[in-house]
């Protein structure tokens, strides 16, 4: 019987080695695929191609029904990433400047014109379901996901609305406007501005809080959770992509010189990937990051013939394998939960086989971070002393519930430290089961007392997880399990 099972588990693992990096199925538009593909929660993928069509796709990669985008009696140019919103709707925009809103069965929930300007990016889905969207004239909208209408705007961002927000668990929304990164609340006031992240880069948010932005003028920010500068890491050109985030939180973003960089979270170059073509590839290149450390990128590597190259590559930038296409990558990537890389190949979607069961669990592994695409971070923290009680020693008690879906509360004792001038940094950490890190709930300097942490877990997957209590020469771990 051993015999038998280890027969079997050397002929599966020579099967998924033969079979990575090849074709699966072909899905046949009739205009470009340029829009990241969105998955729902039961499989079935949604693509825009340029024609004004939503197509809606089986998991085997056949066809389950097309919804045509009209304005003024004619299909409307649609090239942006649709948004899968939590009661199953999709929401995608079109270059005319209207919002569109599509039941799951493919009939037509509300279609909104925004007024001003054209939509020239993805939405994004809020925490509380507002579906939030930028314009061409600089204006900042919330729209109610019941029939459409405007909750509020903002105005006053100045000209360009080219990048897609991105909104943290508490709802603050973080975008781009002619050179600034700005905040922006719950109710559309600003927050604060940080001067740099300008052009058409959409940022990308740590486990931590960082915010990452590229920008035209060549350089990825990481800018801290108030506004300030963290660090600032120079490429050798125009930044048009997304940062993604992988495990130990590695950021990956992709200038148009030509090459993918990956950069440490101390904002130190970690190794170069170049091998596309500079400017004549897509100039927006996106990489996404899957489940087992693999990063996927595609672009065009030749031209005069043409050719694009899809690569996996490893976690220290060697190539694991690579698929030549004769037509342009237009779409960025994205994985399904069995394996499957799916990326936009002029006027078809294809499906590659491949070893990564889905997408890594880190706060930012792909362009508008999760398989639906609602571009916001479900992991959130609130920390919050309990008590007036000084406490002796150090505890970390068990979180609670546990299991626990999505959200659990993790509490903690630090007691007074005997050198006065120097109270010891504490970490709160989750660990996947391979001790890899996907969050950082707490990294700070805190006074003696007892914590609680409330913890949500939605962006990841289910499974056994550890958080690790560092403070001073203090460690401990206790495991949990998250249940979706």
């Amino acid at each position: 019987m051993k015999k038998i099972i280890t027969l079997f588990i050397l002929l599966s693992s020579f099967v998924l080695a033969q079979t990575a990096g090849t074709v699966k199925w072909t899905y046949e538009a009739d205009d470009y695929v340029k829009a990241l593909p969105a998955i729902a929660n039961d499989g079935t993928i949604y693509i825009c191609s340029f024609d004004g069509f939503l197509h809606a796709i089986n998991p085997d990669g056949t066809v389950k029904w097309k919804y045509e985008a009209i304005f003024m009696g004619e299909a409307s140019n649609v090239r942006f990433a649709p948004a899968i919103g939590h009661d199953g709707t999709i929401y995608f925009s079109g270059l005319a400047g209207m919002v569109y809103a599509v039941n799951p069965d493919g009939t037509e929930k509300w279609v909104t014109d925004i007024t001003v300007g054209m939509t020239e990016a993805a939405p994004a889905i809020a925490p509380d379901g507002s579906i939030v969207i930028t314009t061409s004239m600089g204006e900042l909208q919330a729209l109610n996901p019941a029939d459409g209408s405007v909750i509020w705007n903002k105005t006053s961002f100045g000209y360009s609305g080219h990048s897609s927000p991105a909104i943290d668990a508490n709802g603050i929304i973080f975008l781009p406007f002619d050179g600034n990164l700005s905040a922006i609340s719950k109710d559309g006031s600003v927050i604060w501005e940080f001067e740099g992240g300008g052009g058409y880069s959409s940022p990308a948010i740590g486990a931590d809080g960082t915010i990452y932005i590229g920008s035209t003028d060549s350089y990825l920010y990481a800018t801290n959770p108030d506004g300030t500068l963290k660090w600032k890491f120079k490429t050798g050109d125009d930044i048009y992509g997304s940062p993604v985030i992988g495990y130990d939180g590695v950021i990956f973003i992709y200038s148009v010189e030509g090459i993918l960089y990956a950069v440490n979270p101390d904002g130190t170059e970690k190794w170069q990937f170049n091998k596309f073509y500079p400017l004549f590839s897509i100039l927006n290149i996106t990489p996404v990051v899957g489940a087992d450390s693999t990063i996927y990128v595609g672009g065009n590597v030749e031209v005069f013939p043409f050719k694009a190259r899809f690569y996996a590559l490893n976690p220290d930038g060697t190539v694991k394998w690579e698929l030549t296409l004769d037509e342009p990558i237009y779409s960025l990537p994205t994985i399904t939960s069995d394996g499957l890389v799916l990326v936009g190949f002029d006027t078809k979607l294809i499906a590659i086989n491949s070893e990564s069961m889905g997408l890594a669990n880190t706060s930012w592994p792909k362009y508008r971070n999760t398989p639906d695409n609602r571009g916001y971070t479900a992991i959130a923290t609130s920390v919050k002393q309990i008590g007036v009680e000084v406490p002796q020693e150090y505890l970390l008690s068990q979180n609670y519930p546990n299991p626990f879906n999505p959200s659990t509360t993790i509490r903690y004792s630090i007691p007074r430290s005997t050198e006065y001038y120097n109270v010891p940094q504490t970490t709160l950490k989750i660990y996947d089961i391979l001790g890899r890190e996907v969050a950082t709930l707490v990294n700070e300097t805190q006074k003696a007392g007892k914590y609680q942490v409330n913890f949500n877990a939605s962006n990841l997957s289910s499974g056994i997880y550890y958080y690790t209590l560092q403070s001073g020469n203090f460690k401990e771990s206790k495991n949990m399990i998250f249940l979706k």
